[in-house]
């Protein structure tokens, strides 16, 4: 029995994960989209006084610019690790949160790689005060999730089974 409802909840995993890493890269790329089109690079524009702003920046390195110049490796590093992520993810069945925020880790690496390959940089526009580098939704997807993965693993999941889904 348990195999049948494997079976039967299979495409079910694999739809919601592409709903989220599609829906992520897109959330991302859209916005990466607005503020090209309405920002100059270097420029600010005040959301909350002394906590947030949008400011357009072009990142040609890794957090923090680290590897600037390391074009090659910084594309292929997160397609490959990416993709990697999602077969894991679909592989192994894992329950559902675990695997969630491993599709979200995947989708913010592919979404800045696909940057990177068609601008040659990553756009960056989210600055908050009390954390330096300025950073975008594709950089949020990654922390979170990868946090989140963290937290799955420390705690043992979110008790979800494979039999329960």
């Amino acid at each position: 029995m348990r195999k049948n409802t494997v079976s039967c909840c299979a495409p079910y995993r694999i739809v919601r994960y592409l709903v989220i890493l599609l829906g992520t890269m897109g959330l991302d790329q859209l916005t990466k989209v607005l503020i090209r089109q309405s920002f100059q690079p270097g420029e600010s524009w005040t959301l909350i006084e002394g906590l947030l702003n949008l400011t357009y920046v072009q990142n040609r390195g890794a957090a923090f610019g680290v590897l600037s110049g390391q074009y090659h490796f910084l594309v292929l590093f997160p397609l490959i690790l990416s993709v990697g992520i999602l077969i894991v993810a679909l592989l192994m069945r894992l329950p559902g949160a675990s695997g969630i925020t491993m599709v979200f880790i995947a989708a913010g690496g592919i979404s800045n790689a696909l940057d990177r390959i068609f601008l040659g940089y990553v756009t960056d526009m989210i600055a908050v005060s009390f954390f330096p580098p300025v950073f975008n939704v594709a950089d949020i997807s990654v922390t979170v999730g990868c946090a989140c993965l963290a937290l799955c693993i420390l705690f043992g999941g979110d008790g979800e089974t494979e039999k329960g889904r």
